[in-house]
């Protein structure tokens, strides 16, 4: 039922069906990724007025405990070794070929072994429980049976946590992203609004996390009507067929690999700065990370979408249609993040003062003027990196990871020896854009996504019109520089409308407009 990636790719002229479905279209795309932007974006801006309101209500200490349990919600969500992607392909397949009839036995199995991972995870962290809440963090002693509950209860939903994910992934498998955003965005709008009312009202940190772990188990079922209303298939029994379960675990294995070391890559810098440098460096330095990383909600939204529609088109051997998604999506890559990502290095001074101080200006600026442009470079490497993954190649990116981890040690810390914060800005940026070559290079090789594809769909136009862009607001720059703050922001704002004017008029063309037309009267017309 499901095939391996090399398979599913040796024969590319294979035509299946007749046409690949409306749903993985430009137009649904580009639909779905607006749905996607929305639902992640709502959670941040919630979380943007509730955080002062839980720091007041809880005190930094129990913040932090809360901010721990936040990360760990998110750490399980996607540890999960790769079967959450495992899971999006293999359903993709099955829905795309319209073998339904093979979906109870594929939805169990992945479920199953999602309910395992997720179990034997929930165990791991109650047995670790003790030893974090007394030695491995720094509590106070009153806190600590506090923090030991908190944490046992954390224990309890990780299950939950990880099946959820299971069944976000068969929703997103059919396009179904209106669904799953319907409640993923209230679900993860609620891990903020819960501890700020429940603050609000002196409720203690266990029971706030109690509160968000129910609406973690709300959040499950409502994923599973939703798939039973979705896939009606599924409403008959689930069974599990173990022939499926090697090459879920196959493709799973890989998906890990980059799912671990990539967050290695990205916070590893931190540590390094903290021992070669000082702690008081790695404020400096995690402030403008931290603020730039925002940037990355733009390209998630969108090969959140990609992943699926690729396996569906890649099952009916769509070839054309598939280069043509390809190129476009790196086209719209540049023309979303680019000027944002030099919007922010051009006022990176005065964005800096204003959110954190003078300080923080003086000595972060030319961090964040570097890790835009890593970001940049980041959110275009998103589109091979996803398209490998869909076509069955995780292997690819995540060989790619264990070559570049130590060699990212390496330079980091020679750099960060040499030049303190900056030199760990320009290890990193330099790390990321070796990745981006060699994932475009894999994609070229492989699958003949050449630079050829992406001329043809406009990205040379996108790059040439972001260069031109980067120059004028050089130039803008040094001439602004003495003037006041808001003069210099007006200069960064109009050059930026004059590159929104001409990408326009002259980088999108008229399948690109009418796309834009018609995602904004899907949005307008009919609710999502």
């Amino acid at each position: 039922m499901i095939q391996s990636g090399r398979a599913a790719c040796a024969e590319p002229g294979t035509n299946l069906r007749a046409h690949p479905p409306a749903a993985v279209k430009g137009a649904a795309i580009a639909h779905n990724t607006v749905l996607n932007l929305a639902g992640q974006g709502l959670p941040l801006l919630v979380g943007v007025f509730a955080v002062p309101i839980i720091v007041r209500g809880l005190g930094i200490e129990r913040f932090g405990l809360l901010a721990l349990c936040w990360g760990i919600l998110g750490y399980f969500g996607m540890f999960d070794l790769g079967l959450g992607k495992a899971t999006t392909r293999a359903v993709a397949e099955v829905v795309g070929r319209g073998q339904l009839q093979q979906l109870p036995a594929l939805a169990g199995t992945c479920l199953l072994l999602h309910a395992a991972v997720g179990l034997v995870g929930g165990l791991a962290m109650a047995a670790l429980t003790p030893l974090m809440a007394t030695r491995i963090l720094k509590i106070s002693p009153a806190l600590v049976p506090e923090a030991r509950t908190s944490l046992l209860i954390l224990s309890a939903a990780v299950p939950v946590i990880v099946i959820s994910a299971a069944l976000r992934g068969i929703l997103e498998a059919g396009q179904r992203f209106a669904l799953v955003n319907w409640v993923k965005a209230p679900a993860n709008c609620l891990v903020f609004l819960i501890p700020a009312v429940a603050a609000h009202f002196g409720v203690g940190l266990s029971r706030i996390v109690l509160f968000i772990g129910m609406g973690r188990l709300a959040a499950a079922l409502a994923y599973w009507r939703l798939c039973h209303h979705a896939f009606p298939v599924l409403r008959n029994s689930l069974r599990v067929e173990v022939s499926l379960v090697a090459p879920l675990l196959q493709f799973g294995s890989w998906v890990t690999v980059s799912n671990v070391i990539g967050p290695v890559l990205a916070y590893l810098d931190r540590f390094l700065i903290g021992s070669i440098v000082s702690v008081s460096a790695v404020a400096y330095y995690s402030g403008p990370y931290e603020l730039v990383a925002r940037l990355w909600i733009l390209p998630w939204s969108l090969v959140f979408t990609l992943f699926p529609a690729v396996t569906v088109l890649n099952s009916h051997g769509a070839r054309p249609e598939m280069k043509q998604i390809y190129g476009r999506s790196v086209k719209a890559v540049v023309l979303l993040v680019g000027p944002l990502a030099l919007l922010l290095a051009f006022l990176a001074k005065d964005i800096l003062r204003l959110w954190l101080g003078a300080d923080f200006a003086m000595a972060s600026s030319p961090v964040l003027r570097i890790l835009a442009v890593g970001v940049l470079v980041v959110s275009v490497a998103n589109v091979p990196f996803t398209f490998l993954q869909s076509l069955g190649r995780a292997d690819i990116p995540a060989k790619f990871h264990l070559l570049e981890l130590p060699l990212y040690l390496g330079l980091a810390w020679w750099m960060i020896s040499r030049s303190g914060i900056v030199g760990a800005a320009f290890a990193w940026a330099a790390i990321m854009s070796l990745d981006a070559l060699l994932l475009f290079g894999a994609a070229w090789k492989k699958f003949s996504l050449s630079p050829r594809v992406l001329a043809v769909n406009g990205v040379r136009r996108a790059v040439f019109g972001l260069g031109i862009t980067g120059t004028a607001l050089y130039f803008s720059g040094r001439i602004s520089a003495e003037l006041s703050v808001p003069a210099h922001v007006a200069a960064g704002v109009l050059v930026f409308a004059a590159y929104a004017a001409l990408a326009w008029r002259y980088v999108l063309d008229s399948q690109d407009k009418g796309l834009v037309s018609m995602t904004l009267r899907r949005l307008v017309n009919r609710p999502a």
